[in-house]
């Protein structure tokens, strides 16, 4: 609306905007967009663009805004684990292979105690931050024991902290168990030998790493450690993506935000986030792209008490017809 809004405002005061505007609504985010890759595939006439923003985003703590220049990769699969044709009675784990140990015994072949993936190559197209990268990650106003507060926790893994703990966030690809589902786990006891046994893998990746080549690796890995019988099934993908600080998009967002705010952007080289948003959608149209937004600090997005303030939304609207104004210029 913030964007309409801006648009609505600048025809009505000056008549005109200064560039062509495109508006994509994605009614899907919240699922992955599973329908935006192909979508993009077949209007790519329709989709030609310089530029693409998107302002799905909030404000740094501090009450400074955030512009994103990229966006981590996703793979996210299922992994299961098939043994008898049904449930059967505990007592037969003697002589039937129980699912939910095969599933764990090939988990742990992909990930060690060290925080190490496993898998073969899987770093291989990973790349270090450059020096443009280098220099905004020195620049981020990172404060370890404020993330650790909003986080619950008292340590970060492997004990990082500081700008190495934020480059580990946005540059290191990593893989999660999401969850795992197998037998019984209601109160009580249960005698039963599972038929079956899933779990739900995500891999957070960075540039240059491709999912589907992660994917390939990933089924490779398992046939090759005795798991070839294990089901690996796609549930979401996404590329990463990146975007250069210096091109017009960018410049124009960093001083928009300047003009509006009275303050400078926190410029992040990556957003740790998967989404199909602005970078995203601008590396598929070969493009520069960036995410930025209008939420208040601790905006809660996405979750059930998201919350926007009157100020923040008619600032915001006055945010979004200055990066059209500067991109115009």
């Amino acid at each position: 609306m913030a964007i309409l809004k801006a648009v609505e405002s600048m025809l009505q005061t000056l008549g005109d905007v200064p560039v062509n505007l495109k508006f994509l609504f994605d009614g899907e985010e919240e699922i992955g967009s599973p329908s935006l890759p192909g979508f993009i595939e077949k209007n790519r006439d329709l989709l030609k663009v310089d530029s693409v923003v998107t302002l799905d985003a909030g404000f740094d703590p501090s009450g400074r805004p955030f512009v994103w220049l990229g966006n981590s990769g996703l793979l996210s699969v299922d992994i299961t684990s098939q043994g008898a044709k049904w449930d059967l009675h505990s007592s037969r784990a003697r002589l039937v292979m129980n699912p939910a140990w095969r599933l764990i015994w090939a988990l742990s072949t992909i990930k060690d105690r060290d925080e190490n993936v496993l898998i073969e190559g899987f770093c291989d197209q990973a790349k270090p931050p450059s020096v443009e990268e280098s220099k905004l990650l020195d620049e981020f106003p990172w404060n370890d024991q404020e993330q650790k507060d909003a986080l619950g926790i008292d340590n970060f893994l492997l004990g990082v902290g500081g700008r190495n703990a934020l480059e580990r966030l946005l540059f290191q690809p990593t893989c999660s168990v999401t969850g795992i589902t197998s037998g019984y786990s209601g109160a009580g006891q249960k005698a039963v030998l599972p038929s079956r046994a899933q779990a739900k893998l995500e891999f957070r990746l960075v540039p240059f790493q491709d999912p589907d080549d992660i994917l390939r690796k990933l089924r490779n890995h398992l046939a090759a450690n005795g798991f070839g019988d294990l089901t690996v099934s796609v549930i979401a993908k996404t590329e990463p993506a990146t975007t250069s600080l210096s091109s017009k998009v960018s410049r124009a967002a960093i001083k928009a935000a300047s003009d509006v705010y009275g303050l400078a952007p926190v410029v992040k080289p990556r957003h740790e986030g998967s989404g199909r948003q602005g970078t995203w959608i601008a590396s598929r149209l070969r493009v520069d792209g960036l995410l930025t937004g209008v939420g208040p600090p601790r905006w809660q997005g996405h979750a059930p008490n998201e919350f926007i303030t009157v100020e923040h939304y008619l600032n915001g609207i006055r945010y979004v017809a200055s990066i059209i104004h500067e991109y115009g210029r």
